[in-house]
């Protein structure tokens, strides 16, 4: 299928800056999702189509204010290419929301005639992988510590079930950038400068440089790791942050926050090969996520 028109379910941080740079494209028609009828002019104005879409998480619940017709639902997820971008907000809401929210998502998708027969990019994240202590590629199996772990697990193989081949899923890292500075979280999270764990981030550049090149070259049915190319402590990271902040010189983020396609993630030296369970420099060993995968899609994309 040419993937004309996308539609991102959840025009929040990233999904917004995800809309701009597909506008840049020239290629596709856009819609997005949002909660905040403040936002509408907003999008209108930067060439997208918004509608004002609101999971309580069932459908019989859901605001779906005529911004563009009475049938403002079905035209939204009439599209060649859904992308969810909406967070699990397990603190807020519970474990279950997030999955009812998908759940009844679907049987939309699934139930209504001539709504959706498109592609899917599941937004997911690295913190299915839970507190694995060692190497982790897209083959390591998942085991999530924490409850939003779970729940994005929970919401992964629920998609596959229902889209295998017509499914990919982007497990982020961390993810920073304009707004989202890393010197907000050590100030909020102060053990993170005493954490001698490695760091597994993400710059919302590259986040959406990912998302994109899954696009172009119709990588259907993966599961991509998109996480940095450097994996320094979270103590070394966060102090050179900070040190940058109140210094007039200058550490720059792209030293340990991008993805260098011209950079093996092997060749690195940060760590020993795959097969070994041990991770040098890192006292308590830690998670640390390859990348190679995604940055050999970006290879071909460049």
């Amino acid at each position: 299928m040419n993937i004309k028109t996308i539609s991102i379910l959840g025009a929040g941080w990233l999904g917004t800056e995800l809309a701009s740079k597909l506008l840049l494209e020239n290629k596709y028609h856009i819609k997005v999702s949002t909660t905040s009828i403040n936002k509408i002019d907003k999008f209108i104005k930067m060439g997208l189509e918004p509608y004002l879409i609101n999971f309580s998480p069932t459908l019989n619940n859901m605001s779906a204010s005529g911004i563009n017709s009475d049938n403002n639902f079905l035209h939204f997820f009439k599209s060649d290419l859904l992308i969810i971008s909406i967070p699990p907000k397990v603190k807020t809401y519970g474990e279950e929301f997030h999955l009812n929210q998908i759940k009844e998502l679907i049987n939309y998708l699934l139930s209504v005639p001539n709504s959706f027969d498109g592609y899917i990019i599941y937004l997911s994240s690295t913190s299915v992988y839970g507190d694995y202590q060692g190497i982790v590629d897209e083959e390591t199996p998942a085991t999530p510590s924490k409850a939003s772990g779970r729940v994005i697990l929970a919401v992964e193989n629920i998609l596959k079930e229902k889209f295998t081949n017509k499914l990919t899923i982007i497990r982020l890292g961390g993810l920073i950038g304009p707004g989202r500075e890393p010197s907000h979280f050590s100030k909020k999270n102060p053990k993170l400068i005493d954490s001698n764990l490695p760091i597994n981030l993400i710059h919302l550049d590259d986040a959406c440089r990912v998302i994109i090149s899954v696009i172009k070259e119709s990588a259907w049915n993966e599961t991509f790791n998109a996480v940095s190319d450097e994996h320094i402590s979270k103590n070394e990271f966060y102090k050179n942050i900070l040190l940058s902040e109140s210094t007039t010189s200058s550490v720059s983020i792209s030293l340990h926050a991008y993805i260098n396609i011209n950079v093996n993630v092997n060749s690195l030296n940060i760590f020993p090969n795959k097969n070994q369970k041990n991770v040098n420099n890192f006292s308590n060993n830690g998670k640390i996520v390859l990348n190679n995968k995604v940055k050999y899609l970006l290879r071909k994309n460049r």
